[in-house]
């Protein structure tokens, strides 16, 4: 949601009315969310405005199109140093040809409206994303009623797309394109007014500000003043849970309730590899959804 007056979910109207409002180049705009979506939005109005991104993401913006490269050493598993392809904004061109790589969020997308289509058009030809041609079907493992689908797949008829190199390359190609200013590694933990009707963002960066660090040491950490902003956009309904959340951004209560009533499903992702090739060869599909189970995919 923007937070500047703006009413809505983030999406082509938000940032229309956003970039009415902030009509001047000194206009100052954050956005809280390196997704797809906080990407897309920052690129539409760096044009004009001065925008600063924040993400916390410890591998770098992706958001939900997150991606992971692990590499194998002495049969354990190490997360890929950040200097390996995630260090800079733009799209990773080469992997560590020893590493796994795991897209661990949305694995792919879809082109229904047609303005993504015309979007999704646009990542093609820049080589960020590419149809995602495989084999699609379903396992039956029961009796329960269920009908297999995960968003649409086995059965759409329509392409869906995936990242090149990473579902992560789309909002990493989409913000080196625009240039914005990207703050990585930093969470945005409380936002107020100040007396002169400005946002005052404070926040943690390091390791205090990622999703996966022990609680005691996001706790021990003393937010600082990130910056001043006409302008705040929230790209992610988590931004406005309570402190307890480490997604949080410190909304203020009466612009949290606007969206509290917003829809939010769990996704559980199981990352592995197959220890020998072949193993997978009993079952002649790349992607499948499973009958008699309604949270297998």
């Amino acid at each position: 949601a923007c937070i500047n007056g703006c009413s809505g979910a983030l999406d082509s109207r938000a940032v229309d009315e956003m970039a009415a409002v902030a009509a001047t180049d000194s206009v100052r705009v954050a956005v809280v969310g390196g997704g797809i979506c906080g990407a897309s939005a920052a690129a539409a109005l760096a044009g004009n405005l001065t925008v600063t991104l924040f993400d916390q993401g410890r591998r770098g913006p992706g958001g939900r199109a997150s991606h992971r490269s692990v590499i194998l050493q002495r049969g354990q598993t190490g997360e890929a140093p950040l200097e390996d392809d995630t260090t800079q904004n733009s799209p990773a061109t080469k992997k560590n040809p020893s590493s796994l790589e795991f897209d661990h969020g949305c694995v792919f997308l879809r082109a229904d409206d047609p303005r993504m289509k015309a979007e999704v058009k646009r990542w093609c030809e820049r080589g960020w994303v590419m149809p995602w041609k495989a084999r699609f079907g379903k396992l039956d493992v029961g009796d329960h009623d269920a009908n297999g689908d995960f968003f649409g797949l086995p059965s759409r008829p329509e392409n869906v797309y995936v990242g090149v190199g990473g579902m992560n390359n789309v909002a990493c190609g989409v913000l080196s394109e625009s240039g914005t200013h990207v703050r990585r590694g930093v969470r945005v933990a409380s936002i107020s007014r100040s007396e002169s009707g400005t946002w005052l963002l404070h926040g943690t960066s390091g390791d205090a500000a990622f999703h996966d660090t022990a609680e005691s040491t996001a706790a021990a950490a003393t937010p600082q003043l990130l910056g001043e902003f006409e302008v705040v956009l929230l790209t992610d309904v988590s931004s406005s849970f309570g402190s307890w959340h480490r997604a949080s951004a410190g909304v203020p209560p009466h612009l949290s309730a606007r969206v509290a009533k917003r829809l939010r499903v769990p996704l559980f992702v199981c990352m592995l590899a197959l220890e020998a090739p072949g193993i997978g060869d009993s079952i002649p599909l790349d992607a499948f959804t499973v009958t008699g189970s309604e949270t297998l995919w």
